[in-house]
Protein backbone atom coordinates (compact mmCIF):
# COMPACT_ATOMS: atom_id res chain seq x y z
CA UNK A 1 0.00 0.00 0.00
CA UNK A 2 1.12 3.70 -1.50
CA UNK A 3 2.07 5.48 2.55
CA UNK A 4 2.28 8.87 0.04
CA UNK A 5 -0.23 11.26 -0.05
CA UNK A 6 -2.66 10.83 -3.58
CA UNK A 7 -3.29 13.89 -5.30
CA UNK A 8 -6.96 13.73 -4.93
CA UNK A 9 -6.46 12.92 -1.40
CA UNK A 10 -7.45 15.57 1.58
CA UNK A 11 -4.76 15.77 4.37
CA UNK A 12 -7.91 13.84 6.47
CA UNK A 13 -8.71 11.60 4.28
CA UNK A 14 -5.08 10.84 3.95
CA UNK A 15 -4.59 10.29 7.98
CA UNK A 16 -7.60 8.16 7.99
CA UNK A 17 -6.78 6.05 5.03
CA UNK A 18 -3.17 5.25 6.71
CA UNK A 19 -4.69 4.55 10.30
CA UNK A 20 -7.01 2.54 8.60
CA UNK A 21 -5.06 0.34 7.06
CA UNK A 22 -1.77 0.01 9.63
CA UNK A 23 -2.27 -3.33 10.73
CA UNK A 24 -2.28 -4.40 7.39
CA UNK A 25 0.61 -2.81 6.55
CA UNK A 26 2.38 -3.87 10.09
CA UNK A 27 2.54 -0.31 11.54
CA UNK A 28 1.94 1.08 15.05
CA UNK A 29 0.33 4.30 16.33
CA UNK A 30 3.66 6.17 16.78
CA UNK A 31 5.13 4.84 13.15
CA UNK A 32 1.85 5.98 11.41
CA UNK A 33 2.31 9.70 12.96
CA UNK A 34 6.10 9.88 12.20
CA UNK A 35 5.34 8.68 8.46
CA UNK A 36 1.92 11.54 8.28
CA UNK A 37 3.86 13.84 9.64
CA UNK A 38 7.32 13.61 7.36
CA UNK A 39 4.71 13.63 4.57
CA UNK A 40 2.49 16.41 5.26
CA UNK A 41 5.59 18.43 6.94
CA UNK A 42 3.83 19.06 10.58
CA UNK A 43 4.85 17.98 13.72
CA UNK A 44 1.64 16.72 15.07
CA UNK A 45 1.09 14.64 18.37
CA UNK A 46 -0.09 10.88 17.92
CA UNK A 47 -2.76 11.44 19.70
CA UNK A 48 -4.39 14.23 17.79
CA UNK A 49 -3.58 12.41 14.33
CA UNK A 50 -5.09 9.55 15.53
CA UNK A 51 -8.20 11.81 16.55
CA UNK A 52 -8.71 13.51 13.12
CA UNK A 53 -8.62 9.61 11.58
CA UNK A 54 -11.31 8.62 13.75
CA UNK A 55 -13.56 11.26 13.34
CA UNK A 56 -12.75 11.26 9.61
CA UNK A 57 -13.76 7.16 9.45
CA UNK A 58 -16.83 7.81 11.28
CA UNK A 59 -18.00 9.82 8.50
CA UNK A 60 -17.75 13.47 9.02
CA UNK A 61 -16.46 15.32 5.78
CA UNK A 62 -13.94 18.81 7.06
CA UNK A 63 -16.36 21.14 7.20
CA UNK A 64 -19.07 19.75 8.93
CA UNK A 65 -16.02 18.48 11.49
CA UNK A 66 -15.73 22.05 11.97
CA UNK A 67 -19.02 23.26 12.43
CA UNK A 68 -19.84 20.09 14.65
CA UNK A 69 -17.36 21.03 16.93
CA UNK A 70 -17.99 24.26 17.02
CA UNK A 71 -21.49 24.20 18.10
CA UNK A 72 -20.54 20.91 20.92
CA UNK A 73 -17.96 23.49 22.22
CA UNK A 74 -20.88 26.54 22.19
CA UNK A 75 -23.04 23.75 24.16
CA UNK A 76 -20.48 22.91 26.10
CA UNK A 77 -19.59 26.39 27.04
CA UNK A 78 -23.18 27.41 28.02
CA UNK A 79 -23.50 23.98 29.63
CA UNK A 80 -20.41 25.15 31.77
CA UNK A 81 -22.46 28.93 32.29
CA UNK A 82 -25.08 27.46 33.80
CA UNK A 83 -23.17 25.13 36.39
CA UNK A 84 -20.74 27.61 37.32
CA UNK A 85 -23.45 30.23 37.91
CA UNK A 86 -25.66 27.40 40.41
CA UNK A 87 -22.04 26.95 41.72
CA UNK A 88 -21.39 30.68 42.47
CA UNK A 89 -25.45 31.05 44.05
CA UNK A 90 -24.54 28.29 46.14
CA UNK A 91 -21.19 30.02 47.23
CA UNK A 92 -22.58 33.29 47.59
CA UNK A 93 -25.69 31.29 49.96
CA UNK A 94 -22.78 29.75 52.08
CA UNK A 95 -20.58 33.27 52.39
CA UNK A 96 -23.97 34.74 53.60
CA UNK A 97 -24.95 31.93 56.55
CA UNK A 98 -21.32 32.12 57.64
CA UNK A 99 -21.67 36.12 57.53
CA UNK A 100 -25.01 35.82 59.29
CA UNK A 101 -23.51 33.52 61.83
CA UNK A 102 -20.17 35.55 62.28
CA UNK A 103 -22.38 38.59 62.95
CA UNK A 104 -24.19 36.88 65.74
CA UNK A 105 -21.37 35.65 66.99
CA UNK A 106 -19.88 39.14 67.00
CA UNK A 107 -23.17 40.56 68.62
CA UNK A 108 -23.00 37.87 71.52
CA UNK A 109 -19.04 39.15 71.79
CA UNK A 110 -20.13 42.38 72.04
CA UNK A 111 -22.58 42.34 74.73
CA UNK A 112 -20.49 39.74 76.82
CA UNK A 113 -17.64 42.30 77.07
CA UNK A 114 -20.07 45.29 77.53
CA UNK A 115 -21.77 42.67 80.84
CA UNK A 116 -17.95 42.21 82.28
CA UNK A 117 -17.53 45.53 81.79
CA UNK A 118 -20.92 46.62 83.78
CA UNK A 119 -20.24 43.52 86.44
CA UNK A 120 -16.86 45.45 87.43
CA UNK A 121 -19.01 48.95 87.43
CA UNK A 122 -21.90 47.28 89.56
CA UNK A 123 -18.76 46.05 92.08
CA UNK A 124 -17.62 49.06 92.56
CA UNK A 125 -20.59 51.05 92.67
CA UNK A 126 -22.01 48.44 95.35
CA UNK A 127 -18.75 49.61 97.52
CA UNK A 128 -19.96 53.17 97.36
CA UNK A 129 -24.20 52.74 96.63
CA UNK A 130 -24.82 49.86 98.49
CA UNK A 131 -28.55 48.07 97.54
CA UNK A 132 -29.96 46.48 101.44
CA UNK A 133 -32.96 44.73 101.14
CA UNK A 134 -35.95 46.51 103.85
CA UNK A 135 -39.01 43.86 104.30
CA UNK A 136 -41.66 45.62 102.98
CA UNK A 137 -45.42 46.45 104.33
CA UNK A 138 -47.35 43.10 104.09
CA UNK A 139 -50.89 43.12 102.82
CA UNK A 140 -53.64 41.15 103.90
CA UNK A 141 -54.54 38.77 100.94
CA UNK A 142 -58.55 38.83 101.07
CA UNK A 143 -57.24 42.89 101.07
CA UNK A 144 -55.15 43.98 98.19
CA UNK A 145 -54.58 45.47 94.65
CA UNK A 146 -52.69 45.05 91.91
CA UNK A 147 -50.39 48.03 89.67
CA UNK A 148 -48.87 48.03 86.84
CA UNK A 149 -46.29 51.63 86.10
CA UNK A 150 -45.51 51.71 82.23
CA UNK A 151 -41.94 53.49 81.71
CA UNK A 152 -41.46 54.78 78.02
CA UNK A 153 -39.67 56.71 76.00
CA UNK A 154 -37.34 58.41 78.67
CA UNK A 155 -34.63 59.45 75.91
CA UNK A 156 -32.31 59.88 78.64
CA UNK A 157 -29.46 61.61 77.22
CA UNK A 158 -31.50 64.16 75.24
CA UNK A 159 -30.84 67.74 75.46
CA UNK A 160 -34.00 69.77 75.31
CA UNK A 161 -34.39 73.40 76.01
CA UNK A 162 -37.24 74.47 74.60
CA UNK A 163 -40.24 77.35 75.91
CA UNK A 164 -42.47 74.43 77.05
CA UNK A 165 -39.61 71.53 78.31
CA UNK A 166 -36.22 71.61 79.77
CA UNK A 167 -34.38 68.38 80.14
CA UNK A 168 -31.24 66.40 80.36
CA UNK A 169 -29.55 63.59 82.68
CA UNK A 170 -30.07 65.68 85.78
CA UNK A 171 -33.22 66.06 85.61
CA UNK A 172 -34.30 62.42 84.52
CA UNK A 173 -32.71 61.93 87.91
CA UNK A 174 -35.12 64.53 89.36
CA UNK A 175 -38.22 63.05 87.93
CA UNK A 176 -37.56 59.63 88.76
CA UNK A 177 -37.48 60.48 92.06
CA UNK A 178 -40.44 62.31 92.05
CA UNK A 179 -41.92 59.69 90.16
CA UNK A 180 -40.74 56.68 92.47
CA UNK A 181 -42.36 58.92 95.67
CA UNK A 182 -45.75 59.47 93.92
CA UNK A 183 -45.72 55.83 92.64
CA UNK A 184 -44.87 54.29 96.25
CA UNK A 185 -47.57 56.74 97.66
CA UNK A 186 -50.42 55.36 95.22
CA UNK A 187 -49.71 51.62 95.91
CA UNK A 188 -49.62 52.54 99.47
CA UNK A 189 -52.96 54.53 99.35
CA UNK A 190 -54.53 51.87 97.02
CA UNK A 191 -53.36 48.74 99.20
CA UNK A 192 -51.13 47.36 96.16
CA UNK A 193 -49.77 44.01 96.65
CA UNK A 194 -48.22 43.61 93.43
CA UNK A 195 -47.00 45.85 91.21
CA UNK A 196 -46.03 44.81 87.52
CA UNK A 197 -43.36 47.30 86.02
CA UNK A 198 -42.96 47.89 82.24
CA UNK A 199 -40.05 48.74 80.62
CA UNK A 200 -41.29 49.74 77.51
CA UNK A 201 -38.37 50.70 75.27
CA UNK A 202 -36.99 54.29 73.98
CA UNK A 203 -35.24 54.58 77.51
CA UNK A 204 -32.20 56.17 76.03
CA UNK A 205 -31.79 58.58 72.92
CA UNK A 206 -29.39 56.59 71.18
CA UNK A 207 -28.26 57.55 67.74
CA UNK A 208 -30.88 56.56 64.71
CA UNK A 209 -30.58 60.55 63.74
CA UNK A 210 -28.64 62.94 62.91
CA UNK A 211 -30.53 65.11 65.13
CA UNK A 212 -30.21 62.41 68.43
CA UNK A 213 -26.39 62.19 67.87
CA UNK A 214 -25.99 66.27 68.10
CA UNK A 215 -28.52 66.80 71.01
CA UNK A 216 -27.04 64.15 72.84
CA UNK A 217 -24.64 64.46 76.02
CA UNK A 218 -23.36 60.81 76.52
CA UNK A 219 -22.60 58.11 73.63
CA UNK A 220 -25.46 54.93 74.03
CA UNK A 221 -23.15 52.76 76.05
CA UNK A 222 -22.87 55.00 78.30
CA UNK A 223 -27.12 56.28 78.32
CA UNK A 224 -27.66 52.95 78.25
CA UNK A 225 -25.44 52.71 81.56
CA UNK A 226 -26.80 55.99 83.63
CA UNK A 227 -30.47 54.93 83.09
CA UNK A 228 -30.23 51.48 84.54
CA UNK A 229 -28.80 52.62 87.60
CA UNK A 230 -31.45 55.56 87.73
CA UNK A 231 -34.35 52.62 86.72
CA UNK A 232 -32.63 50.14 89.53
CA UNK A 233 -32.05 52.95 92.06
CA UNK A 234 -36.15 54.11 91.21
CA UNK A 235 -37.23 50.02 91.72
CA UNK A 236 -35.17 50.08 94.73
CA UNK A 237 -37.22 52.77 96.19
CA UNK A 238 -40.76 51.36 95.29
CA UNK A 239 -39.18 48.10 96.70
CA UNK A 240 -39.59 49.29 100.08
CA UNK A 241 -42.84 50.12 100.01
CA UNK A 242 -44.64 47.44 97.86
CA UNK A 243 -44.62 43.69 99.11
CA UNK A 244 -43.44 41.92 95.13
CA UNK A 245 -42.44 43.80 92.16
CA UNK A 246 -42.38 42.33 88.66
CA UNK A 247 -40.31 44.16 86.34
CA UNK A 248 -40.46 43.47 82.31
CA UNK A 249 -38.73 44.75 79.84
CA UNK A 250 -38.75 45.17 75.92
CA UNK A 251 -37.07 46.68 73.01
CA UNK A 252 -37.89 50.47 71.50
CA UNK A 253 -36.45 51.75 68.45
CA UNK A 254 -34.13 54.65 69.86
CA UNK A 255 -31.79 52.10 70.92
CA UNK A 256 -30.79 49.94 68.31
CA UNK A 257 -27.39 49.85 67.38
CA UNK A 258 -27.30 50.66 63.57
CA UNK A 259 -28.40 54.24 62.76
CA UNK A 260 -29.72 52.47 59.32
CA UNK A 261 -32.53 50.69 60.26
CA UNK A 262 -32.04 48.88 56.98
CA UNK A 263 -28.62 47.59 58.51
CA UNK A 264 -30.15 46.98 61.90
CA UNK A 265 -30.03 43.50 63.17
CA UNK A 266 -33.15 43.09 66.04
CA UNK A 267 -31.49 41.33 68.40
CA UNK A 268 -28.65 44.59 68.70
CA UNK A 269 -30.13 46.95 70.60
CA UNK A 270 -28.86 48.48 73.65
CA UNK A 271 -32.10 47.87 75.53
CA UNK A 272 -31.00 44.36 75.95
CA UNK A 273 -28.35 45.52 78.79
CA UNK A 274 -30.99 47.53 80.84
CA UNK A 275 -32.85 44.50 82.27
CA UNK A 276 -29.99 42.79 82.34
CA UNK A 277 -28.24 45.56 84.63
CA UNK A 278 -31.00 45.81 86.83
CA UNK A 279 -31.59 42.11 87.70
CA UNK A 280 -27.64 42.14 88.78
CA UNK A 281 -27.65 45.68 90.48
CA UNK A 282 -30.84 44.52 92.62
CA UNK A 283 -29.95 40.67 93.43
CA UNK A 284 -30.08 41.37 96.99
CA UNK A 285 -33.70 42.34 96.75
CA UNK A 286 -35.78 39.13 97.87
CA UNK A 287 -38.89 40.68 96.27
CA UNK A 288 -38.03 42.13 93.06
CA UNK A 289 -38.44 39.14 89.74
CA UNK A 290 -36.93 40.52 86.33
CA UNK A 291 -37.94 39.46 83.49
CA UNK A 292 -37.73 40.53 79.57
CA UNK A 293 -38.64 39.50 76.07
CA UNK A 294 -36.40 40.46 72.80
CA UNK A 295 -37.51 37.35 70.67
CA UNK A 296 -40.71 39.55 69.75
CA UNK A 297 -40.57 42.68 71.87
CA UNK A 298 -44.20 40.97 73.40
CA UNK A 299 -44.82 41.51 77.48
CA UNK A 300 -48.18 39.38 78.45
CA UNK A 301 -48.67 39.22 82.02
CA UNK A 302 -51.71 38.66 84.33
CA UNK A 303 -52.90 40.81 86.60
CA UNK A 304 -55.91 39.00 88.54
CA UNK A 305 -57.86 37.49 85.59
CA UNK A 306 -56.93 40.26 83.10
CA UNK A 307 -54.68 39.49 80.14
CA UNK A 308 -52.19 42.54 79.84
CA UNK A 309 -50.04 43.02 76.72
CA UNK A 310 -47.29 45.55 76.40
CA UNK A 311 -45.15 46.82 73.29
CA UNK A 312 -43.14 49.97 72.61
CA UNK A 313 -45.57 50.70 69.83
CA UNK A 314 -43.51 51.63 66.50
CA UNK A 315 -44.25 47.97 64.78
CA UNK A 316 -47.83 48.98 65.39
CA UNK A 317 -50.91 50.87 63.75
CA UNK A 318 -53.00 52.37 67.25
CA UNK A 319 -56.43 51.52 66.15
CA UNK A 320 -55.51 48.29 65.80
CA UNK A 321 -52.78 47.33 67.68
CA UNK A 322 -54.52 45.14 70.45
CA UNK A 323 -57.12 43.59 67.88
CA UNK A 324 -53.35 42.18 65.70
CA UNK A 325 -51.71 41.66 68.95
CA UNK A 326 -54.65 39.52 69.94
CA UNK A 327 -54.68 37.19 66.99
CA UNK A 328 -50.81 37.24 66.65
CA UNK A 329 -50.78 36.07 70.30
CA UNK A 330 -53.50 34.15 70.03
CA UNK A 331 -54.28 35.20 73.86
CA UNK A 332 -57.62 37.53 74.45
CA UNK A 333 -55.69 40.75 75.67
CA UNK A 334 -58.28 42.60 78.27
CA UNK A 335 -55.31 46.20 78.11
CA UNK A 336 -52.83 46.76 75.85
CA UNK A 337 -49.83 49.49 76.86
CA UNK A 338 -47.90 51.23 74.66
CA UNK A 339 -45.31 53.97 74.86
CA UNK A 340 -43.15 55.38 71.34
CA UNK A 341 -46.27 58.04 70.77
CA UNK A 342 -45.60 60.76 73.78
CA UNK A 343 -48.85 61.14 74.48
CA UNK A 344 -50.93 59.73 77.31
CA UNK A 345 -54.41 58.51 76.30
CA UNK A 346 -56.68 56.23 77.00
CA UNK A 347 -59.56 54.08 74.49
CA UNK A 348 -61.83 51.20 74.66
CA UNK A 349 -63.12 48.68 71.71
CA UNK A 350 -65.30 46.19 72.68
CA UNK A 351 -64.19 46.03 76.01
CA UNK A 352 -60.67 45.97 75.39
CA UNK A 353 -58.76 49.19 76.70
CA UNK A 354 -55.88 50.57 74.72
CA UNK A 355 -53.34 52.41 76.86
CA UNK A 356 -50.67 55.02 75.76
CA UNK A 357 -47.80 56.26 78.19
CA UNK A 358 -47.00 59.66 78.09
CA UNK A 359 -43.56 61.04 77.54
CA UNK A 360 -40.63 60.73 80.42
CA UNK A 361 -38.60 63.17 78.70
CA UNK A 362 -41.31 65.73 77.61
CA UNK A 363 -42.08 67.64 74.40
CA UNK A 364 -39.10 68.18 71.81
CA UNK A 365 -37.84 70.29 69.10
CA UNK A 366 -39.50 68.37 66.64
CA UNK A 367 -42.90 68.35 68.63
CA UNK A 368 -42.25 72.11 69.16
CA UNK A 369 -42.24 72.38 64.74
CA UNK A 370 -45.10 70.65 64.63
CA UNK A 371 -47.18 73.48 67.14
CA UNK A 372 -47.38 70.11 69.68
CA UNK A 373 -47.09 69.83 73.18
CA UNK A 374 -47.37 67.92 76.19
CA UNK A 375 -46.46 67.67 79.88
CA UNK A 376 -43.89 64.86 80.56
CA UNK A 377 -45.56 62.03 82.38
CA UNK A 378 -45.60 58.11 83.32
CA UNK A 379 -48.68 56.02 83.91
CA UNK A 380 -49.78 53.95 87.02
CA UNK A 381 -52.79 51.63 86.75
CA UNK A 382 -54.57 50.38 90.24
CA UNK A 383 -56.56 46.87 89.78
CA UNK A 384 -58.52 45.38 92.19
CA UNK A 385 -60.20 41.87 91.66
CA UNK A 386 -63.08 43.23 89.42
CA UNK A 387 -60.75 45.08 87.13
CA UNK A 388 -59.66 48.54 86.51
CA UNK A 389 -59.93 50.96 89.70
CA UNK A 390 -58.28 53.45 88.16
CA UNK A 391 -55.42 55.31 86.30
CA UNK A 392 -53.17 57.81 87.48
CA UNK A 393 -51.11 60.05 84.66
CA UNK A 394 -48.39 61.13 87.21
CA UNK A 395 -47.31 64.75 85.69
CA UNK A 396 -43.65 65.40 86.35
CA UNK A 397 -42.94 68.90 86.50
CA UNK A 398 -39.71 69.24 87.70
Amino acid sequence: MDIKKQNNESDNSYIARLYKNKTAMGYTNKRISEIINKELGTNYAESTLRGVAKYYLEGYDDGFEKALVENDNNAILEENKKVLKEIEIKTIQCQDQKREARNFLRIEARWEHLKDEMVKAIKELEKVKPIVFQEPNTIKEEDYSQATLILSDWHLGMINNTSHNYYNIEVARNRAEELAYYVAKYCKRHKVKILNIEIAGDMIHGLIHLGTRVNSEEDSISQTMIVSEILSDLINKISKEVENVNVYGCLGNHSRVSANIKDNIEVENFERIITWYIRARLEKLKNVKIYDNFENDIITYKVFDLNICCVHGHKEKLGEAIDDLSKFKKIFFDELHLGHWHNHKVSTDNNMKTIVNGSFGGSDEYAEDHRKTNKPSQTLIIYNPKGQECIYDISLDC
